[in-house]
């Protein structure tokens, strides 16, 4: 009768190899898991970077804005009929809606 070791070829199979083989494949997997994760982070950073920089303009531009119409109000000796108020509301869809009222 034949033992292992002759039906190896000589030597006895391994038979952690299929372990070893899973064991890198689930390295790989992970790692790639982790590389997809950090380059999300990286893309979400820029995005919310990207968002607060025009936040920022959108601010700079209404401060200028109101600025520039209370000039115009004081040279109009203060006369506030043209005074107008900003609204915003935001729609159901989740849209901000905004608006100036004379």
């Amino acid at each position: 009768m034949a033992d292992d070791a002759d039906l190896a070829g000589g030597r006895a199979p391994r038979p952690d190899s299929g372990i070893a083989a899973a064991s890198a494949r689930v390295a790989a997997i992970v790692e790639a898991a982790e590389q997809a994760a950090a380059d999300l982070r990286e893309q979400t950073e820029r995005r919310a970077r990207e968002r607060i920089a025009e936040a920022d303009r959108a601010a700079d531009l209404r401060v200028e804005a109101a600025e520039a119409e209370a000039r115009e109000i004081a040279r109009a000796g203060g006369d506030l009929t043209r005074w107008r108020r900003e609204v915003r509301f935001r729609h159901s869809d989740g849209h901000e809606i905004w608006g100036l009222l004379s």
